[in-house]
C-alpha cells in the first residue's frame, strides 16, 4: 500500500498485489515546448507479469491542485471504440495527448513514438509546467500511480505517513525555479512545517543524465529510467525529473527500451564448496571484499538500486532468462547452478565473474531457490566479520530450502564512508555506509525490502556471530532477537527457535552446553534494535528506517547471534529451525508445482 500527497494535501491512494499485472508512469513530458500547452506525453510500463487491456483506465492530472471530481471526464484514454491491443509484460505505451481546442498549427509535431504502442487522445486543458501532477486510474476508480512535479512554493514534500520523496529539479532547469534540497522545515499549503530531512539522494540527481535545450530556457537535465523505478518509496514508482524539449519524441531512454531474455550461463558444481570459498587467489569463489577500510565496495546510486530493485523482483518471480537481460547494467549476471551433491539446481544473482575484477562493486550473491515451498529467507550481512556465517548460511542451502540464500558481499568495514544511521558497534565506533544491516544505501538492503513485500507471510532469518570476550562471560550461547526490546510471546518463532535449541542438549567440543536465550526475556544486549532490515520488516518506512526504532514486532525478522562454538558446529541450529518451521506448520520444502 503507498499514500502520497499530491499538491494541496490531494491524497493518492494504491493498493496493488505484488502477483497481479503493474503499470507505472515512467516519463513525463508537459507538452512539447515551453509555451505550447499541447502535446502532452505519458509514458506507461507494464512490470508484468501479464497483459493489461487498457480499455477504461484513465490517465489525469490536477485541477486546482486537486483530482477532478469524475476523473473519468478527463483524460480517458482507450476506450473500446478504439481497438487498443492489450499492454504486454514489459512493453512500454506512450500516451500523446492533443488540445482539440488549440490553436492552429499547435499539433503539429505531435507524432507517435517509435517503440511500444502508441495512443493519441484529447486532453483538455492538459498538464501545466509549473505543477502538476499525472495521475493513472484503473478502470474502477482506483489510484494505480501518480507522479509529482513543481516548484518547492508548490509541491508537497511529505504526507501524513511520510512515504512522499521531494521532487529535486536542478538549478537553471528551465522553469525558473531552484531544486529543492531538503524538506526540514518546509511549509505546506496547508500551514503544516515538516520537521524531517529526506535523504536527497531519494530522487537520484547524478550521471547518467540526458542534457537537452529547449526553446528559450537553456539548458536543462532529466532522467529517462525506462521500465526502472526511481528509488526512494519501496512500494513502487517514485519521482521523476520532468522537462520540455523541443523534440516531439521522448528521448531515448538511459538504457535499452527494448525487453527481452538472454541465456543463462549453466554451472555444474558442489555450490555449498563453491559459496564457501573465499580465497583471494581463486577464480571459483563468490565476489566478496574481504577487507577493512579500502574503499572497494562502491556506494550504490539511487539509479544502482532502483536496477537492482527491478532485476531482483524478476528473480523472485521466477522470470531468471529475463532477469539476466537486465543484471549487465549492474554488472551482474543470473547463473543457472547444477548442484552436484543434491542433483538440484539453483540460480544465482551475481556479479560478473570477470578474471581481472572489472567493475567489482562488493553488493553481494543472491542464490534462489526455484522449487522451494520454505516461507523463509536466510541473510548473511556481515560475512567475513562473523566468522563462518557465510559457512553456516551455506550449510542452510540443503536441509532448509529456503527461497533466497542473501550473502555480502564486502567486509562490513570495506568503506570508509560513515553510514546515516545511528547505533554504533561494539567498540562504540560509527557503522560503516558498507555494513548491510546498518545502511539503507546497499542493495543488500533493497533485497530485503523486495523479499519482505513480495512475501507478507514469510520470515526472515538474519546470521551473525558475536564474542564471549567483548560481551562478557554470559551463560547465553545464542541470543534471538525479533529487533525490538519486548518479551515475544511462547509461541513466536524466536521463542519456539529458543526452546527448540536449548531442548537438544547440544554441547560444543563435547563440553560446553549450547544455551539459547530471547532479547528482552533472557538477555539484555545484542537485542538488534538498530537493525535497518528488522526495523523495516517490523513496519517502519523506507525513508526512516536508518534512524527511527520500530514501535512493534511483525515477529517475521529473526535475528540470531552466535558465540564461536555455535558458529563452528550449526548442525543444531539447523536442526532447530526445522523443527520451528514443522511446530509452526510454516509451509517447508520442495514442490513439483514451483514456488507459491
Amino acid at each position: 500500500m503507498r499514500l502520497r500527497t499530491l499538491a494541496h494535501a490531494t491524497v493518492c491512494l494504491a493498493m496493488i498485489s505484488p502477483a497481479s499485472a503493474r503499470l507505472l508512469i515512467t516519463e513525463v513530458i508537459p507538452g512539447v515546448t515551453l509555451t505550447q500547452t499541447n502535446g502532452d506525453k505519458v509514458e506507461l510500463f507494464n512490470t508484468g507479469p501479464g497483459p493489461v487491456d487498457l480499455t477504461g483506465w484513465v490517465l489525469t492530472d490536477l485541477d486546482t491542485d486537486a483530482l477532478e471530481s469524475n476523473p473519468l471526464a478527463e483524460g480517458t484514454f482507450a476506450p473500446a471504440s478504439l481497438s487498443v491491443p492489450p499492454l504486454g509484460a514489459g512493453q512500454f505505451c506512450v500516451i500523446t495527448f492533443v488540445d482539440p481546442a488549440a490553436p492552429a498549427g499547435d499539433n503539429s509535431g505531435v507524432t507517435a513514438q517509435p517503440y511500444g504502442l502508441s495512443i493519441t487522445v484529447e486532453l483538455e486543458p492538459g498538464l501545466t509546467r509549473n505543477t502538476d501532477a499525472a495521475v493513472l486510474l484503473d478502470p474502477s476508480g482506483n489510484i494505480v500511480d501518480c507522479v509529482v512535479y513543481g516548484s518547492p512554493a508548490d509541491t508537497p514534500a511529505s504526507d501524513p505517513i511520510g512515504d512522499l520523496r521531494a521532487l529535486t529539479l536542478p538549478d537553471n532547469n528551465g522553469y525558473g525555479f531552484t531544486g529543492l534540497s531538503s524538506t526540514s522545515g518546509w511549509t505546506g499549503p496547508d500551514g503544516v512545517t515538516l520537521a524531517t530531512t529526506y535523504a536527497t539522494h531519494a530522487v537520484q540527481l547524478t550521471p547518467p543524465l540526458d542534457t537537452e535545450t529547449a526553446t528559450g530556457s537553456g539548458s536543462i537535465q532529466r532522467i529517462n529510467v525506462g521500465p526502472f523505478w526511481m528509488e526512494g518509496d519501496p512500494d513502487g514508482a517514485d519521482f521523476f525529473v520532468v522537462t520540455d524539449v523541443t523534440s516531439s519524441t521522448l528521448g531515448a531512454h538511459t538504457f535499452s527500451t527494448a525487453d527481452g531474455t538472454v541465456a543463462l550461463r549453466t554451472r555444474t558444481n558442489n555450490l555449498t564448496t563453491y559459496l564457501t570459498n573465499l580465497d583471494a587467489s581463486a577464480l571459483d569463489r563468490p565476489k566478496i571484499a574481504t577487507t577493512q577500510d579500502d574503499d572497494i565496495f562502491d556506494i550504490p546510486t539511487g539509479l544502482d538500486r532502483t536496477r537492482f530493485r527491478f532485476i531482483f523482483d524478476l528473480m523472485l518471480a521466477g522470470d531468471f532468462p529475463r532477469a539476466n537481460f537486465y543484471a549487465p547494467l549492474i554488472d551482474y549476471e543470473v547463473v543457472q547452478w547444477n548442484d552436484t551433491t543434491s542433483g538440484d539446481v539453483w540460480y544465482i544473482l551475481m556479479e560478473l565473474d570477470n578474471a581481472d575484477e572489472a567493475n567489482f562493486h562488493g553488493w553481494g550473491t543472491y542464490v534462489f531457490d526455484p522449487d522451494t515451498v520454505t516461507r523463509l529467507a536466510i541473510e548473511v550481512p556481515h560475512v567475513i566479520f562473523d566468522s563462518l556465517t557465510h559457512e553456516e548460511g551455506a550449510a542452510m542451502l540443503l536441509p532448509i530450502r529456503p527461497r533466497v540464500l542473501m550473502v555480502a558481499g564486502a567486509h562490513r568495514r570495506n568503506s570508509t564512508v560513515i553510514t546515516p544511521c545511528d547505533g554504533t558497534d561494539s567498540g562504540g565506533q560509527p557503522y560503516r555506509i558498507s555494513d548491510p544491516s546498518h545502511s539503507i544505501a546497499t542493495v543488500f538492503h533493497v533485497a530485503h525490502e523486495q523479499y519482505t513485500r513480495a512475501f507478507p507471510s514469510h520470515y526472515t532469518v538474519q546470521l551473525h556471530g558475536f564474542s564471549q570476550a567483548t560481551w562478557g562471560a554470559e551463560p547465553i550461547d545464542v541470543i534471538i532477537s525479533e529487533g525490538i526490546a519486548y518479551t515475544p510471546p511462547l509461541t513466536n518463532f524466536s521463542q519456539v527457535l529458543k526452546a527448540r535449541i536449548n531442548a537438544q542438549n547440544f554441547f560444543a567440543d563435547g563440553t560446553d552446553l549450547t544455551v539459547a536465550g530471547v532479547y528482552n526475556a533472557d538477555v539484555n544486549f545484542l537485542g538488534a534494535g538498530t537493525t535497518t532490515e528488522g526495523r523495516y520488516t517490523n513496519g517502519v518506512q523506507w525513508a526512516l528506517a536508518c534512524t527511527s526504532s520500530a514501535a512493534t514486532s511483525s515477529g517475521r525478522f529473526i535475528h540470531i547471534e552466535q558465540d564461536l562454538d555455535v558458529r563452528q558446529e550449526p548442525q543444531h541450529i539447523i536442526t532447530a529451525l526445522l523443527e520451528t518451521i514443522g511446530q509452526l506448520g510454516i509451509p517447508a520444502g520442495l514442490t513439483l508445482l514451483g514456488p507459491d
